[in-house]
């Protein structure tokens, strides 16, 4: 049976064979509606920061302003920096509604939030105005500190190509074009997308 999506994020992405990503949202269910709220602050220090000693700087001390457990707080900021650069101006949830986005995570993992509901929509309301706002800077790190090019996303579609009986002309008559369809072949479509190397002469 196909779960019937709102956001453009969700029937895009098959988030349920991501096993890292319902685990964080089980977690992250867990916490206290005043760590949900605050969240998307602490994700953007997470989201921006340079190298493994400033993320983890940063982990502590949303783990200790926020006063959740590090290993609870982890999946929740894991699960944050993920939605931020989903919400990214070319990411797959850009023009989403938050309150699509969490009715979806509802229907598609089978949980409610309960009185936690609104809690989550505030997040997420955070999380992409913080994308919106910061994505430059983050696009910019992503050129200063890695060696390009750099894999941004992959994603993977089945399709169809259909093959004729007959190929259309330049010049015909498209109006009486009736060819005979003789098979179609299925393939898979993979995109790469990527930050690439200019060369300029």
């Amino acid at each position: 049976m196909v779960t019937k999506t709102k956001s453009k994020l969700f029937s895009t992405l098959d988030l349920t064979r991501d096993e890292n990503f319902a685990k964080d949202l089980g977690v992250f269910s867990s916490l206290p509606n005043s760590a949900i709220e605050r969240l998307a602050e602490y994700a953007l220090k997470l989201w921006v920061a340079r190298g493994d000693t400033e993320k983890e700087t940063a982990g502590d001390r949303a783990s200790r302003e926020l006063k959740v457990p590090r290993a609870h707080l982890d999946h929740a900021l894991r699960l944050s920096t993920f939605l931020m650069s989903r919400f990214l101006k070319d990411g797959e949830g850009h023009n989403d509604k938050p309150e699509n986005i969490v009715s979806d995570m509802e229907t598609i993992f089978g949980i409610s939030f309960g009185e936690k509901r609104g809690s989550f929509q505030t997040l997420v309301k955070g999380l992409k105005k913080l994308a919106e706002q910061k994505g430059d800077l983050k696009t910019r790190q992503d050129y200063t500190l890695r060696s390009l090019p750099v894999l941004t996303a992959v994603s993977i579609s089945a399709d169809y190509r259909l093959m004729f009986d007959k190929k259309f002309e330049s010049g015909g008559d498209l109006s009486s074009y009736q060819p005979k369809c003789l098979d179609a072949i299925p393939i898979a479509v993979v995109q790469l997308d990527r930050i690439g190397i200019c060369f300029c002469g």
